[in-house]
Order: structure tokens, then sequence, then C-alpha cells
């Protein structure tokens, strides 16, 4: 697109900025981290990298709050659980929406909006392979296509951004429709996206499918082949057929239970919660899906997140295995955190299951029995 404004950088070439970004205001660019024993005066280097010959095959993204900022750190992690590099976004002003956003992996790259700019890392080393500042929004919805297309919305706008894997912006639609506002989940449904508003006519979640062939507004779905559960089709919470545990807690406390319905019901009052003696180490729970479906990972709001109060009183999962139908596996750390923590895999693993298996807790004030929120797959 010939108006396309694409920054694509070396690491070098970023370090030699990174003095003049360090002493910018809330949305300026990214700040790489710089190495703990570096001088203060020396070059920031994009990333720090432990081994350059090797490549992350997980990432983990932490928002890190205060009163009045925020920022992004996300962590290259190896096969060995080792952190290989690190990058740290700007200091943003907090705002209603968040300012950093946390989009996955996807062929070999990170990708995250800050400030309203898309960008995406190289996994060997955490450094810029492009930006593009025209999205200009915070995404509440992302999926990408096979061909490493990417599809945003923008809470308060845009409806639609999509940009090819080389950074270059393919279309931006403002809005499909102004009696539709807040977009907040895209998915695709083989020619066309589906986008779902929480601000609409009717009050609920409504869906606007759109004709991925010249981004039109279609009537309604034209297909369903997308439900069927063929490899590598995107993951919707329909796919989960099934979800089963090794323990709950049976009878109801507080007039609520706390079975496995309760992690994908999409209220935070409700939780899975294990019931087997001690803190829950070794318990597990398992999403069967209705076919084979190319998973990048998942998010997870770890721990009883009714309330401050509850989640404090309660054990948190800390470090969980991810097993896959292929007998493959991912272990994973999770923050102690009262919030979703959004887990994307190095690669995409075809699985037609997820067992999730606690490793172990961080421990509750109160209770020992660890519980799981809710979760969701992409």
């Amino acid at each position: 697109m010939a108006g396309s404004f694409i920054k694509k950088m070396k690491a070098g070439s970023l370090a030699v900025m990174a003095g003049i970004l360090l002493s910018g205001a809330g949305s300026c660019p990214a700040v790489p981290v710089m190495a703990e024993s570096a001088a203060a005066d020396t070059e920031v280097p994009a990333a720090v990298s432990k081994d350059n010959n090797n490549s992350a095959v997980s990432v983990n993204f932490k928002r890190i709050e205060d009163d009045s900022n925020e920022r992004g750190e996300i962590t290259g992690i190896s096969g060995e659980g080792e952190s290989l590099w690190k990058y740290v976004t700007a200091d943003y002003s907090r705002t209603e929406l968040d300012r950093v956003n946390d989009i996955g992996v996807f062929g070999g790259k990170y990708y995250l909006v800050e400030g309203g700019t898309v960008k995406a890392l190289d996994l060997r080393d955490g450094s810029l392979i492009w930006s593009n500042d025209e999205f200009e929004g915070c995404a509440y919805g992302s999926v990408f296509r096979e061909d490493g297309t990417l599809f945003l919305c923008g809470y308060y706008g845009p409806d639609l951004f999509v940009v090819d894997k080389d950074g270059n912006t393919l279309k931006k639609i403002d809005s499909f429709n102004k009696d539709y506002m807040w977009p907040h989940k895209l998915e695709l449904l083989g020619e066309q996206l589906a986008i779902t508003y929480s601000g609409t006519p009717s009050g609920t979640e409504e869906t606007l499918y759109i004709n991925l062939s010249d981004y039109s507004l279609a009537s309604g779905r034209i297909s369903d082949a997308s439900d069927s559960g063929t490899e590598g089709t995107a993951v919707a919470d329909s796919a989960v057929e099934n979800i089963s545990a090794s323990s709950y807690l049976e009878e109801p406390q507080y007039g609520l239970s706390h079975g496995t319905s309760n992690l994908m019901d999409g209220d935070l009052s409700t939780a899975w919660v294990e019931s087997a003696d001690g803190s829950g180490e070794g318990e597990a729970f398992t999403l069967k899906l209705n076919g084979t479906y190319k998973v990048s990972g998942f998010t997870i709001h770890a721990g009883y997140q009714k309330n401050e109060d509850i989640y404090a009183k309660n054990s948190r999962p800390e470090k969980m295995t991810v097993m896959f139908s292929d007998g493959t596996r991912q272990d994973v750390e999770l923050a102690d955190i009262n919030g979703p923590q959004k887990i994307t895999f190095g690669a995409a693993v075809n699985t037609s299951s997820m067992r999730f298996i606690i490793q172990s807790v961080y421990p509750g004030t109160k209770y020992q029995d660890t519980a799981v929120s809710e979760i969701s797959l992409f």
C-alpha cells in the first residue's frame, strides 16, 4: 500500500537511537533493555540474548503498571526454560485502555502493539524486524491467517486493520456500522472474518461478518466450514467439546459450584477448584477438542479471580505443564497476578486435546485449594 508507514530497522540502528528514545514521554517507541553489566553510556542493544544461535520457543508477556504509567516486558524463553532475551517497551501514561497489547507468536516473529504501533520482533534475539504506525488503536482482538497476515481490531477503533507478514498495511476500516461499537474478538471463518462487538443495538454481544475478498460487510455468515475441526483452523470456544479434571470440589460453597464448566463460562466470579490433598501439585484439567486444531497458545485467569480478597486466599498455579495429543509438552511459568495472562508457544501445535498439569503453586493465605477462573485457546 503506497501510504503505508513501515519502519524496517536493524538492531544496531535501533541501538543508536536508544539514547534519544529514553528521554521521550508516554507514547515514545519501545526502549530495548540493557544488559545489567553494561555501563550507562554504552549502546543499548535491541535485546539481551544469552545464545545468539538459539531461538526462543515461547514468549512470556508481562504488563508492569504503577499509578500513572504502564509498560510491557517481553521475555524469550528457550526450550530448556532459560531466558534468552528481554524486550522492554517505553513507559506509557495509563488510560482507560491498555496501551501495550500482547498479540503473540507467528512465523518466527513475536507481535505486539504499543502506543498504537504494530511491531514484529525476531524470536532469535528480540530485535525489531518491522513496525507499522498506521493502526493507531488498542488491540483487543487479533487473529493470524496461515500466510502470516495479521487481522486486528481496536476497542475504540479501527474496526479492522490488516497487515501482511512484512508489515505492509493491506486494509484499514474505522467502522463497518455506526451502531456497532467496541469490537473485541476476531475469528476467521473460511472466506469470512467474524468481528464481535460489545456495544450493539440489542445491548448484548453481536457479530458482524466481513467478506475477505473485498472487506465488505456481509448480510450474515455464509459457511460453517471452520467449525468442522480440520487441521490448521482457528480455535473458537465452540471447538472445546469437553472439559474434564483429575478432581474438583463437588459440594457447592457459598452458593457456587467449582466444576470444570467454570473454566470457560466467561465469568470471573466462578472457578474450577481442585480438591486433592495438599496444594494441588499434580492435579490437572483437560480440554478435549472436536477435531485437530492448530493452537498457538492460551489465555488464562489463574487463581480465583472473583475479587482481590478471594484471589489471595486461594492458591494459584505457578508452573504448569501442557500436554498435547501427539505426546509433546510445553512447560510454562505464570506470574502471580489477578488478571489475564497470555501464553504464546514458540510454534503452533496441531492437537486434538490439551492437558494442563499443575507443577507448583503460589500458596493461598487461607486455603490450600488451587483455582483457575478462565481459560481460552488461540
